[in-house]
């Protein structure tokens, strides 16, 4: 099913140096970032890729992100998110979670 969606998002972020104690010059970042969301689709859409309950195409929710890179060492990743409007549907009830690590052991 094709169709157009409209996303914006409004927040905060923080973004500053990390590095491995050994090797300073192998600079990286630490973030952590808050967001606000907003989703506009057409009604008939939502409903028929989730079923009924959606009396409208609006959803709110928000998203919580942190993460530290740090080149040939660590790339880790955390985030939580949820639509907060149209609790009725199962699949908006609870927050999605996603978290991802990247670690090198063989380093340079």
């Amino acid at each position: 099913m094709n169709f157009f969606n409209g996303l914006g998002n409004v927040g905060l972020f923080f973004q500053t140096g990390a590095w491995k104690d050994t090797d300073t010059d192998n600079l990286g970042v630490f973030y952590v970032q808050a967001k606000g969301m907003a989703s506009l689709s057409s009604k008939g859409n939502l409903q028929a890729l989730f079923g009924p309950g959606f009396d409208n195409g609006l959803l709110f929710g928000y998203s919580l992100d942190a993460g530290i890179e740090i080149d040939q060492v660590i790339n880790l990743k955390a985030s939580v998110y949820q639509y907060v409007n149209h609790n009725e549907i199962n699949l908006l009830k609870e927050p999605v979670v996603k978290f991802s690590i990247d670690y090198s052991f063989n380093r340079k």
